[in-house]
């Protein structure tokens, strides 16, 4: 089936059979309740008594149910590709294996009961039917729910690399062709080990944005330098891009935000938790490869308000929801 059963016509499907189930067993019930009040069925002289024309509609209404059930495994079997049983998301070998062969055994199984129950509806009693009914119940509970375990531990587990590795290699395939990933080729790209100096000339963008600074110390130093006040600090360091007079330039950009553990206890009041400390504010810009005269990074936009040495500018600092 294409993608597009799956996505529209199976859950349609779906919802009607559901509904159509939920309707015809909600009307058995009520019919049933309503003829045992009329006594048209009657339990006397240790025999249940139901009378023909009862008989045959509850027959009816029960083989009807049994029809939309075995329509209700037909599906199921679609289903599988939902299955999380395996190490992969969809089909493994125990769907495959177990749990396919149970949906088509009580597919058939259900369909005859439908059968048994609208073959006897005149007869006297409904031994033959109920016992295709246990037998379904009993089939549904072994086949459907203990088979495919007992295949999943015993079989499947134990050898798990082994079994599993066709539908691994379906399930890669799968998300290539969904990503369209299966149409990508590859080519081989001449690389040239030696720069000459006209390679640079040639990249003096490249060149000068050369990354100087490492994210790890320079957060540690603008914590020290920027968080300005206690209960702010710098959770991180992001490389950016920006247009300065013109020139495409390389930048750290780390957001200063509200850290309320360290807020100190005595501040730590409803007004101030709720109303006051609620969030970070500004940025700290440095371009990536320039160190002032102290070995500190050279700031672009610093300070609280910001203050912006470039063509840059930060309308609200605030900072609500960082990271």
């Amino acid at each position: 089936k294409d993608i597009g059963f799956y996505m529209f016509s199976l859950p349609f499907w779906e919802f009607v059979r559901n509904w159509l189930s939920f309707a015809l067993t909600l009307i058995t019930v009520v019919v049933a309740a309503i003829y045992i009040i009329k006594k048209a069925v009657k339990y006397e002289y240790k025999k249940l008594i139901i009378e023909t024309p009862v008989k045959v509609h509850l027959s009816l209404l029960i083989g009807i149910i049994l029809i939309l059930k075995s329509w209700q495994y037909w599906l199921n079997a679609f289903k599988i590709l939902y299955s999380t049983r395996g190490v992969i998301f969809g089909a493994g070998y125990t769907e495959i294996h177990a749990s396919l062969f149970a949906l088509r055994v009580l597919m058939v199984l259900a369909l005859v009961c439908a059968a048994l129950f609208f073959v006897t509806a005149r007869k006297e009693n409904w031994k033959l039917p109920a016992l295709g009914l246990a037998v379904l119940i009993g089939v549904s509970i072994l086949l459907a729910g203990v088979y495919p375990e007992i295949m999943q531990r015993a079989i499947v587990l134990p050898n798990e690399s082994t079994k599993e590795r066709p539908y691994i290699l379906n399930n890669i395939e799968a998300t290539r062709t969904a990503y369209g990933l299966d149409k990508i080729s590859e080519e081989e790209f001449p690389v040239k080990e030696e720069i000459s100096f006209e390679d640079i000339e040639k990249n003096d963008d490249t060149i000068r944005n050369i990354r100087l600074w490492d994210w790890r110390p320079i957060k540690q130093t603008l914590k020290q330098i920027q968080a300005i006040r206690l209960y702010y600090d710098f959770n991180s360091v992001d490389v950016d891009r920006y247009y300065f007079n013109g020139n495409y330039q390389q930048v750290m950009v780390s957001p200063r935000e509200l850290d309320k553990d360290k807020i100190p206890e005595q501040a730590r009041t409803w007004v101030n938790e709720v109303l006051t400390y609620t969030h970070g504010y500004g940025v700290v810009v440095n371009p990536v490869n320039k160190i002032s005269g102290e070995g500190l990074p050279e700031l672009l936009i610093k300070d609280i308000p910001p203050v912006s040495s470039v063509n840059l500018t930060i309308t609200r600092p605030e900072i609500y929801y960082g990271e």
